[in-house]
Order: C-alpha cells, then sequence, then structure tokens
C-alpha cells in the first residue's frame, strides 16, 4: 500500500500535468472551451485542497469527529477549508449557463429586417456589429424580446434594445448596420455651378450603400432641367439639396406678357422686374400702360396674368 506522502505526491504531480496540458490547450480554444476547462481546473484544484487538508488533519490528529476536526485545525488548515469552498463556489458560477451571443444577434436581425423603412429597400444587407466577447448575461428561460428605436435609422445604423423577461431579467442595447442596392444619379463630367443638366451630363447607377440621410435624386428625370447650386465633380451621386430650377429670366430682360379674358388671349411686351424660374411667381412691367403686375414664368420664358 502506497503511504499517505506517496498519494499526494502522485496527485500533486497528476495536477501539474493536467495543468500544463491546459494551458496549451488554451491558445488555440474558443472562449467556450475556455470556460470549461477553467471549471474543469476550478474543481480539481478545489478536490486537491480539501483532500490534503484532510491528510495534513489525519497525520496530526488521527481519526477524530467532525467537530474535533474543525476545533483542532490549524490556521494553514483552516485557510486550506474556507480556499476550496470558495473555488467550488467559483466552479459553480462558473458552470452557469449564459446567453449565447448568436442568439442575441439573431433576434436583432429579424428585428432590423421587420422595420417598415427596411422592408421598402431592394437587397437589404444587416451586419450585427461585433459582440464583446466579455459579454455575459444569463440564459433566459423565455424568448427573447426586441424593441427598435424611436428614432429609426440614423446613417445606415440602429441601436436594438434586446431584453430578457425572466426570473432574472437583463437587457442589452446591440448596434447593427444596413446596407441595401440603391440606384442613384451620378454625374458623367465636372460640371460648374448654374449649369442646367442634360441627358448627356448624368447616368443613371446601381451601388450597394447605407441608406442616405439627405434625398438621393433615383431617376434621371428627376434631375433633367435643373440647375447645380454648386460646381461639383465627376461621378458625383446627385441630391435633391444640390438642385434649384434653373433660371429663366434675368431682371431687367423683356419678355412677352399673356393674359386670356373673354375667350381671348392678349399680349403685350414688358419687362422683368425681378430674376425667375419656371413656376415662380414675380413683377413684370408692362410697357404699354406702364403698370407693374405679377406673373407666373413658364418654361418658354412667357409670363402668363390673371389680370392686368
Amino acid at each position: 500500500m502506497p503511504s499517505g506522502e506517496s498519494v499526494w505526491v502522485t496527485r500533486l504531480l497528476r495536477s501539474r500535468r493536467d495543468w500544463h496540458r491546459y494551458c496549451y490547450l488554451v491558445e488555440t480554444a474558443s472562449t467556450r472551451e475556455i470556460n470549461k476547462l477553467l471549471s474543469t481546473i476550478i474543481k480539481k484544484a478545489a478536490y486537491v485542497l480539501i483532500s490534503a487538508t484532510l491528510y495534513l488533519s489525519k497525520r496530526n490528529f488521527g481519526t477524530v469527529g467532525i467537530s474535533s476536526f474543525v476545533e483542532n485545525l490549524t490556521g494553514l488548515g483552516r485557510a486550506l477549508i474556507i480556499l476550496a469552498s470558495v473555488l467550488m463556489a467559483s466552479s459553480a458560477a462558473a458552470s452557469e449557463r449564459y446567453q449565447s451571443l448568436e442568439s442575441i444577434g439573431q433576434i436583432v436581425r429579424q428585428t432590423v429586417s421587420a422595420m417598415p423603412v427596411v422592408t421598402t429597400l431592394r437587397n437589404p444587407s444587416i451586419e450585427v456589429l461585433r459582440l464583446n466577447d466579455r459579454l455575459r448575461v444569463v440564459e433566459c428561460p423565455e424568448p427573447l424580446t426586441a424593441v427598435e428605436p424611436a428614432t429609426g435609422l440614423r446613417g445606415g445604423r440602429v441601436s436594438i434594445r434586446v431584453s430578457c423577461k425572466g426570473p432574472r431579467p437583463w437587457s442589452v442595447y446591440v448596434m447593427a448596420s444596413l446596407k441595401s442596392e440603391v440606384q442613384v444619379v451620378i454625374t458623367n463630367r465636372a460640371m460648374t455651378r448654374g449649369e442646367v443638366l442634360s441627358r448627356e451630363d448624368i447616368i443613371e447607377k446601381t451601388v450597394i450603400r447605407a441608406p442616405a440621410i439627405q434625398p438621393l435624386v433615383r431617376q434621371a428625370e428627376e434631375a433633367l432641367g435643373n440647375a447645380l447650386k454648386r460646381s461639383i465633380g465627376e461621378g458625383v451621386e446627385l441630391s435633391a439639396a444640390m438642385l434649384k430650377k434653373p433660371t429663366i429670366i434675368r431682371s431687367g430682360e423683356h419678355t412677352l406678357i399673356m393674359a386670356e379674358a373673354g375667350g381671348l388671349q392678349v399680349r403685350v411686351t414688358g419687362k422683368a422686374l425681378q430674376h425667375g424660374v419656371v413656376g415662380e411667381i414675380i413683377r413684370v412691367l408692362n410697357l404699354s400702360s406702364k403698370k407693374t403686375v405679377r406673373g407666373k414664368v413658364e418654361a418658354d420664358g412667357t409670363i402668363t396674368v390673371s389680370r392686368w
């Protein structure tokens, strides 16, 4: 029969060999595997400490009852018992089941895809931004719930609140990004401020991008005939904020004033008193009567008035 000392040494050496093996495995293990290894190491450490305490107590005091055993423990023995208890409690905590990051990411994707603004997009792509591997929340016994923010999407990103309503409730906020296929209108050449867009100046193109904060021009027809508010380069995506209606008539230019009365159409020569774009109401001087009237600018530059 091996002596108590030899049994203790054998156990200690075996534990040391296991420790080196665990250190080697940790280098290539995943987070879940590392948690399992740590739990096993903690259990083994607690077992070794308890065994060592019992061995030392038997060697010094012989076989005694539980109460006598506790009373006769040395300071080292009591410290070992306390440490073993802490390790066993840590082992129980380490073995606790946590909510998987995959399940949290899945409900975030489902919530974002169901948002009304997302359902109107073409081939949307939702990406859950990387969750922190250190995130630890207890596994929820009930289905997770997710709530979208009242602000909706902001620059292609949204923060979703994921919650557990179980006995141990918790909530986390998860960020997701969104991209989709978008048809845009881009310039075919560099253009200067005030230039009026023609068919040769722009092309339609499908791109993958996040929803824009400013409304983009989606169809070429929306841009044709409009003037640029500022100079832009080639390949620039046009937005509504970049365009304005072109100036059809300028202050001081002569134009034709047209009015209809009683089924008759009257045309007289006038002089514009201010710049005007299509559809704008401007002041114009009737050169025949020398009266100033207000009229609407038409695409051909004429001014229509309802009365003289």
